[in-house]
């Protein structure tokens, strides 16, 4: 969130310098790049000095950590409930996993898992970031200063969200991942809008007003969903993970999204010779479509069918949008939103468990033991 708000920040002060005459370098973006390189170089400096080693990073969490308490969001445990409640001795403690997360391939290993998923979540941020000032200054006319002052803002909203999200847990880390995707895509949908002005002026501001509703939504859940995905990634393997080495791969996923984000907007914008909120919020779509088939990997198929459905939904809209509306000149976004579409119907298929379908079917009978389980939890729940 501080960077958010320094970047920009630093960034309007150089130009208004520049605009006003009081440094000259022949470029009005010069001062600004040079700026922005040497705050680079103090970063990397700082963390290179006074980021803790890794042991001083686990004396700090033996010395805080406590166990997780239960909460309305999280799921039941009926074998430590049932013996807590009748006295009896725990069961054993299911042996350690493996530094891969207990499975075999690369799909199931935690190194690759934590890659990829930050890489994605940092990639989506920066696309926004990128594409969303660009859409400000060319479909907003709004000048680069203002649009800049503006970005920096989301930065407040970004830090409220997760000291919001650390301050009033503990979550439950499923259910909170799975929420906080659904939100992000409701804020994405929101981005959507007309290409243009229209002739009513209170329409133009509710629909900008829409853009930027939609982009704190879709942003800050973006921004929070690292919590819950990091926190189940780094516990995946038990004491067998060596944290440090993940930590570092989560590092390299992020600096290759901080490339690949602005570099994939900008080229899709550029190439299209599209630079509105459409194309934006089509690529973000292409993008959400990605973040959630890697958390349906990294929640082993939970959830699939759920992601499905939604996906499905967005289908049925994009088929009545087009048969009712149709494109017209908004071709480039329509077909990046198609594919995403067909990418998520597709992909998430090989994850589909046969127990969510067989649940949804009408006259399906539970097992007994599943009812049993359930019946206990909810008389848990009563308690």
């Amino acid at each position: 969130g501080l960077g958010l708000i320094l970047g920009p920040s630093l960034a309007c002060v150089c130009i208004a310098a520049e605009d006003a005459g009081y440094v000259t370098l022949g470029n009005k973006d010069a001062l600004a790049n040079l700026v922005m390189s040497g705050w680079g170089v103090v970063l990397g400096t700082a963390v290179y000095f006074f980021l803790p080693e890794n042991e001083d990073l686990r004396k700090i969490q033996d010395a805080v950590s406590i166990p997780e308490e239960r909460t309305l969001l999280s799921d039941p445990d009926p074998a430590t409930d049932e013996v807590a409640v009748k006295g009896l001795t725990p069961p054993p403690a299911p042996p350690p996993s493996t530094p891969t997360g207990g499975g075999t391939g690369i799909l199931n290993d935690t190194r690759f898992k934590i890659a990829i998923g930050n890489f994605a979540r940092i990639t989506q941020r920066l696309m926004w970031e990128t594409g969303a000032i660009l859409v400000m200054v060319d479909q907003f006319d709004y000048t680069l200063i203002k649009a800049a002052l503006l970005l920096g803002i989301f930065g407040l909203f970004q830090t409220a969200a997760q000291i919001a999200y650390a301050r009033t847990g503990p979550w439950n880390k499923v259910q909170s991942l799975q929420a906080l995707g659904e939100a992000e895509l409701l804020g994405l949908i929101l981005i959507f809008g007309p290409s243009g002005s229209t002739n009513v002026p209170f329409l133009n501001t509710a629909f900008q007003f829409a853009f930027f509703v939609g982009s704190i939504i879709t942003y800050c859940s973006n921004c929070v969903t690292a919590a819950p995905l990091n926190g189940m990634l780094l516990s995946e393997g038990g004491g067998s993970v060596d944290r440090e080495s993940l930590l570092y791969i989560s590092q390299y996923g992020i600096f290759l999204g901080f490339i690949a984000g602005p570099i994939a907007v900008r080229g899709i914008m550029y190439s299209t010779h599209d630079e509105d909120r459409n194309i934006l919020a089509s690529v973000l779509l292409f993008g959400w479509v990605v973040q959630a088939l890697i958390t349906v990997m990294v929640l082993r198929g939970d959830g699939a069918l759920r992601s499905l459905v939604l996906i499905s939904g967005l289908a049925c809209v994009w088929v009545l949008y087009v048969s009712i509306i149709g494109t017209g000149d908004q071709y480039w976004p329509v077909m990046i939103s198609l594919v995403a579409i067909l990418l998520g119907l597709v992909g998430h298929l090989p994850f589909i468990k046969a127990s969510e379908v067989k649940a949804l079917l009408p006259f399906s009978t539970p097992s007994s033991t599943a009812t049993e389980a359930r019946e206990e939890g909810q008389r848990r729940r009563c308690f």
